[in-house]
């Protein structure tokens, strides 16, 4: 089970340089499921990601297999995902294939929105922190500034694409969730969703790659198990429409290369 990830690492031929501290004060993490539906084995919901963010701003309809349609309209700012059932138990260092691909039609009008794979990793065998949260954003209006999701960590090269990885610590509101925890983020660097018209997008992301890069900067992902992961469109802005009509495993992961350490 081991042999084709561990050998991620010297695929990547790592070579660590010391990293500026994260900064001191954490954001701030906020979040509200504002829709919840089960179907064929997938969880599907709408988390609100700040206050001003509410039900009637954005409507979500599932699908077959995981797939899903969204649409919204002066949107603070939200998650829709479809939450896979996962292996709990093997940790997430120790899984094989873990590479899945998406399709969808967007129809966008003066919003920024991403297509990503979220997922949420157990560390309380670890445990500074209780979990980490990592976002592996695919496809984007390039718009953020990615200075504000915390210390740059390194890019990498994986699935024919560039992305750069980020790292960030965020307190949480109370009756949220229980402790702070890390936070981190794979960017792709090409700008890949027009800020209006339509479009026709895919994409194939090895999500090993990702896993074994950040792991690179924490010792939290020793024994980390997987809590939860799924595939999402995250808006927020005028007007847009998303419709997933793909979202499946996909082979074994692709060669992987480090390409920078430290901010750049």
């Amino acid at each position: 089970m081991k042999n084709r990830i561990f050998s991620i690492i010297s695929t990547l031929a790592i070579t660590m340089t010391a990293l500026p501290a994260l900064p001191s004060q954490a954001a701030a993490f906020y979040e509200e499921t504002l829709f919840q539906e089960e179907k064929d084995g997938y969880q599907f919901m709408v988390t609100a990601n700040n206050t001003r963010t509410t039900a009637d701003q954005v409507a979500m309809t599932p699908a077959a297999d995981g797939c899903f349609s969204v649409e919204w309209k002066d949107l603070g700012a939200a998650d829709c995902i479809a939450r896979e059932t996962i292996d709990e138990d093997t940790p997430i260092l120790e899984y094989e294939n873990f590479v899945r691909s998406y399709e969808l039609n967007v129809e966008n009008q003066e919003s920024d929105m991403a297509v990503e794979y979220i997922g949420t990793l157990d560390t309380s065998a670890a445990t500074e922190y209780s979990f980490i949260r990592f976002h592996i954003i695919d496809a984007c209006v390039n718009e953020v500034p990615y200075s504000q999701y915390g210390q740059k960590l390194c890019n990498i090269s994986s699935d024919g694409k560039t992305y750069a990885l980020y790292q960030s610590t965020l307190s949480v509101l109370p009756g949220k969730v229980d402790d702070n925890f890390l936070e981190f983020w794979s960017f792709r660097t090409e700008e890949s969703i027009t800020k209006q018209g339509k479009q026709e997008l895919s994409g194939t992301v090895s999500v090993n790659n990702h896993i074994r890069a950040y792991s690179a900067f924490s010792s939290q992902f020793v024994n980390a198990t997987l809590e939860s992961f799924g595939l999402a469109i995250s808006a927020s802005g005028e007007s847009g429409k998303a419709e997933i009509t793909k979202n499946e495993a996909a082979g074994t992961p692709s060669e992987a290369a480090l390409l920078a350490t430290g901010v750049t």
